[in-house]
């Protein structure tokens, strides 16, 4: 058997910001409210009740497919996806079938481009909640009709650990848009894996697609359902990998159908069969007109955190540093602003080490802390005790570093502590004198450590060499 590769696609639907839901006008607020308090004819599947498209989920739709680089459609429409579940109280689904909003984008992601087949509208479904003895089931339909962004990827994901940073990268990207919260664990962005794996040789692909290469055939794909969390995406994946590996090397059949993965077991569990599109019986959807000559001019992109991170990293940067401050653009933009005037790194050192990102001090005091570090004046050490001194007292850095400079001032002078060095290092200065001219670093060190950190180790080095001439 050749060496088998892992072909991996993506599904992942995300619950968006709006204040309504998709077809109706009932708050799009399904963890806000009392079960059931959010509810309508319409969101309900009443018999007569007629949808009205979300323009603002629309827009945030195809922002979404501007920010992925993707082909935005002039002309789409709406259809009914049928099937039966307890929480789809219509029996069918309003989806998008073969004319999405915007197709044939990419994100990047670790270097590598991912390819993104299609992004489309559709609408939530109900939420079961089971009791703990598995005797009933209660139905809230507060989620049903809240609006649905699905994205789809290309099977061009090779490994487990690249399909977790793409989706993390993401959520990051629909919280910079501010179209989502995209919170897993509350069920706002969840994320589904098909998964395969292919013998090296028999496989190609045609655009986006995969395709079996002449005399060969394709393993069939297992989609992995309703991952909520990266860790489960990660391990779901790698665990699949595993499995279809060894069934394929005793000999045996892969099954296409639909697992789940239990946390507990870090396994994935069968399912169901898996469905097909025909199985779904789409439709155009009778109720809805096509959505037709969308101004598109009217899509603004705010800064990314990808383009945060380059021009973080460009300052000097490195790349972990710039992928955490580039999250939380005020502090971000701070350090590129304050770049100007001084070193980008250590200013990036200060928000992420010092203040652990918070914005305690306003970013023209960061910059005063910052070049006070660069120019030399103040340690590292001493750092922590002149914010103290301006948070405490209410004042800026400046007026603190004069305040700490005369209290420090007062223990003893410069001239004091350089005399009593030289007295006490002896052997240090003779080898000094004798031409060994690095032993006076063990003088200037120590002169530091005597001073508290709060001088300036040139203007020491300056006054030892005047004092030992």
């Amino acid at each position: 058997m050749k060496r088998l590769l892992p072909i991996i696609g993506l599904e992942i639907h995300t619950e968006l910001l709006t204040k309504t839901k998709m077809f109706c006008g009932c708050p799009n607020a399904p963890f806000a409210s009392m079960p059931n308090s959010n509810i309508c004819p319409i969101c309900t599947g009443q018999p007569g009740a007629l949808p009205v498209p979300n323009k603002e989920a629309i827009l945030k739709a195809y922002l979404v497919g501007k920010a992925l680089s993707a082909h935005l459609s002039a002309y789409s429409k709406f259809d009914r996806k049928h099937y039966f579940y307890p929480d789809l109280p219509k029996g069918y689904q309003i989806s998008q079938y073969d004319l999405p909003f915007s197709e044939n984008g990419f994100l990047e992601v670790e270097g590598e481009k991912i390819a993104i087949i299609r992004i489309h509208l559709e609408e939530d479904t109900g939420k079961l909640l089971h009791s703990p003895d598995g005797k009933y089931s209660l139905l809230d339909l507060n989620r049903a009709g809240v609006p649905l962004l699905e994205l789809v990827t290309a099977p061009v994901i090779q490994s487990s650990f690249l399909a977790r940073r793409f989706c993390e990268e993401y959520q990051q990207l629909l919280r910079d848009l501010k179209v989502a919260n995209a919170d897993m664990e509350k069920g706002e962005m969840r994320c589904e894996a098909n998964v395969s794996v292919q013998e090296e040789g028999s496989f190609e692909f045609v655009g986006l697609h995969l395709r079996t290469r002449p005399g060969y055939f394709l393993n069939p794909k297992v989609e992995i359902k309703n991952l909520n969390s990266f860790r489960a995406v990660e391990k779901a994946i790698e665990y699949e990998i595993e499995r279809q590996t060894e069934l394929l090397k005793e000999g045996r059949t892969i099954v296409q159908e639909t697992r789940g993965f239990t946390e507990r077991l870090k396994k994935t569990v069968v399912q169901r069969e898996k469905e097909s599109a025909k199985d779904y019986r789409y439709f155009p959807e009778p109720d809805i007109p096509p959505i037709v000559d969308f101004d598109f001019r009217v899509l603004r992109l705010p800064l990314l955190s990808r383009s945060l991170k380059m021009k973080l990293q460009s300052l000097g940067l490195s790349a972990p540093q710039a992928d955490l401050i580039a999250k939380n653009k005020q502090i971000a933009e701070a350090i590129i602003e304050g770049s100007r005037v001084t070193e980008a790194k250590i200013l990036a050192n200060l928000y992420i080490n010092r203040f652990k990102l918070q914005p305690l001090l306003p970013p023209r005091e960061v910059v005063e802390v910052a070049k006070l570090l660069d120019e030399g004046k103040i340690p590292p050490a001493l750092v922590g005790e002149l914010i103290n001194i301006a948070l405490s007292e209410k004042i800026e850095i400046r007026e603190a570093f004069s305040k700490m400079r005369g209290r420090r001032a007062a223990e003893k002078p410069i001239a004091d502590l350089i005399k009593e060095v030289i007295a006490a290092e002896k052997e240090v200065v003779a080898s000094y004198k004798k031409g060994k001219k690095e032993a006076i670093g063990v003088l200037i060190g120590r002169v530091l450590r005597e001073g508290k950190g709060l001088l300036n180790p040139k203007e020491v080095k300056e006054r030892l060499e005047k004092e030992l001439s």
